[in-house]
């Protein structure tokens, strides 16, 4: 089978694949063996998971920022804050939005095996 793109077409599914790692071939092959059933990552979705990792991403940045100001204060004087058990307790929150990202994610790509 031919398939005919215009030039325009062609870069983007060009870059589209490069992104991906993929020759073109391949990236046209994933995308239309992907099973009809699975959900489909529209830009809406795609939108959404961009923004929910950068978010837990900051989530986890602010908590490691507390976890270093204890430990350095802790190195400094031989004493622990007195936050250093709401700080530790946030954690786990934080961790808690990872793994429910790293699932969402997962339903995006039926039958792919994500490392845990």
């Amino acid at each position: 089978m031919l398939v005919r793109f215009t030039d325009e077409e062609l870069a983007w599914v060009t870059a589209r694949a490069e992104g991906a790692r993929r020759t073109v071939p391949a990236l046209l092959a994933d995308l239309a063996l992907t099973p009809a059933q699975g959900p489909v990552l529209d830009p809406a979705t795609a939108r959404h998971l961009v923004m929910e990792v950068f978010a837990v991403r900051r989530g986890l940045e602010k908590v490691g920022r507390n976890v270093n100001d204890i430990a350095r204060f802790a190195l400094g004087t031989g004493e622990v804050r007195g936050n250093a058990a709401a700080v530790l307790a946030a954690l786990g929150p934080a961790l808690d939005r990872l793994d429910a990202f790293t699932a969402e994610v997962g339903r995006h790509f039926p039958g792919q095996e994500l490392p845990r």
